[in-house]
């Protein structure tokens, strides 16, 4: 009978999933993934995608109760070789990790395809910085609104094609945009709240949570740098390291979505809202003569009731 467990061992080797990172198994784990040139890596560059890897590999640790099919870091290290340089298929991947763990147990209620699945899924989020997976493996994403694909066909290549679609409306094209557009100037603009995320399916989305607008913003700068060329449609990463330092799109895949979802709300933001100069002059005269109009009817109306009641004497 297979031991359930749901939490971490206390103790964990330094080769084991469910533990740390250390510094020399994040470059063995960025020079397996994405760089042939592991030199280049510094000890602090790898350091964020070391704590999104530990997190993902913890939560698929415990999120399965199982007697996992991967163990150590060159389990996933071999898997992820099969998806990136062998251009595995995601029917052809999940054949294989059935061949390698054919005496794979689980406890009740959850069958080995679903495993083997969630296993294929792992690597696939820690190659991509991407949510893949389904809602029965991570219902989290579905409460907290994080945006999440599956891959179910085809290869890798084929499923970042799907996952991130070319915007093709040029209605923001010709905007110009000054050194005054950053992270602080979109709280006064817009009312955002930048949110850093893990999830590049997030870059850039706006949502509302409780009342207040955010701006999720991915951030890992050097795992993007690392994916100049191959599992991403053509000139997607470039764009979003781009979007990172400008906090505005300005190529295909992202431009949308600043512009489309943020509208200003409050009096503040309205006039801080210079997008548009000819729309924000008229805006404000026309709230000047409405102001002072209304100002004026007020004064007269108060003349009428004073008048009212202490009428003229006739004759006087």
């Amino acid at each position: 009978m297979t031991q359930v467990m749901t939490t971490l061992p206390k103790k964990c080797l330094p080769n084991n999933i469910c533990g740390g990172v250390l510094t020399a198994t994040q470059v063995a784990l960025a020079a397996s993934f994405w760089a042939d040139d592991p030199s280049r890596f510094s000890p602090t560059s790898l350091e964020a995608y070391g704590h999104y890897y530990t997190e993902q590999c913890r939560t698929f640790y415990r999120s399965l109760r199982a007697t996992l099919p991967v163990t150590e870091h060159q389990d996933i290290m071999d898997i992820a070789q099969r998806v990136k340089t062998l251009g595995a298929t995601r029917q052809e991947l999940i054949q294989f990790l059935e061949g390698k763990y054919p005496d794979l147990q689980t406890p009740a209620g959850i069958p080995k395809t679903d495993i083997i699945n969630a296993t294929a899924d792992l690597v696939t989020r820690l190659l991509l910085m991407v949510d893949v997976g389904t809602a029965t493996i991570a219902p989290n994403r579905i409460s907290t609104g994080r945006a999440f694909r599956c891959w179910t066909e085809g290869t890798i290549r084929n499923f970042t094609a799907c996952a991130f679609p070319v915007q093709r409306s040029n209605r923001h094209d010709g905007i110009q945009l000054t050194t005054d557009f950053n992270a602080r100037n979109l709280d006064l603009i817009g009312g955002f709240r930048v949110e850093p995320t893990n999830n590049l399916l997030d870059h850039l989305d706006v949502v509302d949570i409780a009342g207040q607008t955010i701006v999720m913003i991915f951030h890992h700068a050097s795992f993007l740098k690392d994916q100049q060329h191959g599992n991403f449609p053509d000139g997607l990463v470039h764009e979003t390291l781009q979007t990172m330092a400008l906090l505005f799109p300005q190529g295909r895949y992202h431009k949308e979505r600043l512009y489309d979802q943020a509208k200003p709300r409050t009096l503040r933001q309205w006039w801080n809202d210079r997008r548009e100069g000819s729309q924000w002059y008229a805006l404000w005269v026309a709230v000047g003569f409405t102001v002072f109009f209304g100002l004026v009817q007020s004064i007269e109306g108060a003349l009428q009731a004073y008048k009212s009641y202490h009428p003229t004497g006739e004759g006087s």
